[in-house]
């Protein structure tokens, strides 16, 4: 019954997933909530969805500005390489950190604030000297202040 459920909930927002960030979005905050059913969904939808991209869609893509040829391929790595009862159910500490590391890489490529924030609270949240350089390249204020208020809790 939820599969049926969290597919029809895929279908009807399937607009939301022109943008790699809502993709990471849900599938960060269906890990979050441990909700497998939606997760599944996702993965299902989005690889389906990849099966079927050609170039005339990767160039309306483009157009609308919502093609990040970079942030996809993280996004198809995170969606396809990690089990989802590694990643929650049963977290091994690597896969974890990876999965939200990944789910940041795109949160910040794509400058989505609130999925920033959201991942910069999750307990196995990291950052490399990279990103860390990277804010300090783009002004991130917010960000910077957020990161060192952690790395102080630590």
């Amino acid at each position: 019954m939820n599969e049926t459920i969290a597919s029809q909930t895929i279908e009807d927002y399937k607009y939301l997933l022109d943008h790699v960030d809502n993709k990471c979005a849900i599938a960060y905050f269906a890990c979050l909530n441990r909700n497998h059913s939606f997760y599944f969904a996702l993965k299902e939808t989005v690889i389906e969805d990849e099966k079927e991209l050609d170039d005339d869609k990767i160039l309306q893509k483009m157009r609308r500005g919502s093609y990040y040829p970079h942030l996809e391929k993280v996004f198809m790595s995170m969606i396809t390489r990690y089990d989802f009862m590694s990643v929650v159910m049963y977290p091994e500490l690597r896969n974890r950190r990876e999965f939200v590391h990944d789910c940041w890489l795109i949160a910040k490529g794509a400058e989505n604030e609130d999925l920033k924030m959201a991942i910069s609270e999750d307990k196995y949240f990291y950052l490399f000297r990279n990103d860390l350089l990277e804010l300090l390249k783009t002004n991130d204020e917010t960000m910077i202040t957020q990161v060192l208020e952690c790395e102080c809790k630590l």
